[in-house]
């Protein structure tokens, strides 16, 4: 299952993944991270900082498949948009599972759109993060003045 995880500075988006990824480990899966942020992820995951290492591992046919997670994702996406692109719609057939993690107002390009199955958004800081990801999605967001009463819950929505 695909996983796009959105939220604000500080609202949980790596701590949430990080959770995963010791679960998926803790029962014998492979993890390939990407995030040239921190290397304060489970130490049996094989961790990436450069986005051309990254590929090369997620692309090693010689390894059994694995749960992939790109921690700030944007900035996988601008070093090469084509090569993102590519790996995006060819990561089903590369890993078990796929997480995306980013903050709400960057690019959420048709790619990653399609290829996520699900959307888990924390804390949005601002109202504005509520408009952006109601005109970009397909996610009904009618009353967002509830929403923004939400303020620190997290809202987790289907994309299919």
């Amino acid at each position: 299952m695909h996983r796009l995880v959105l939220g604000g500075t500080g609202s949980g988006k790596t701590f949430y993944a990080k959770k995963v990824v010791d679960e998926f480990i803790a029962d014998g899966g492979r993890v390939i991270i990407y995030n040239p942020m921190t290397t304060d992820f489970n130490p049996n995951a094989d961790m990436y900082g450069d986005p051309d290492n990254f590929y090369t591992a997620v692309y090693d046919d010689t390894k059994e498949r694995a749960l992939i997670v790109v921690d700030e994702a944007p900035l996988l996406l601008t070093h090469d948009k084509n090569k993102f692109n590519t790996f995006i719609t060819n990561a089903r057939h590369r890993g078990g599972a796929l997480i995306l993690v980013q903050r709400p107002k960057v690019v959420l390009t048709p790619t990653i759109l399609s290829q996520c199955d699900n959307m888990i958004v924390f804390k949005l800081n601002l109202p504005a993060d509520n408009k952006y990801i109601a005109k970009n999605t397909t996610i009904d967001l009618s009353d967002l003045e509830a929403l923004d009463r939400l303020k620190y819950d997290y809202v987790y929505t289907e994309l299919n």
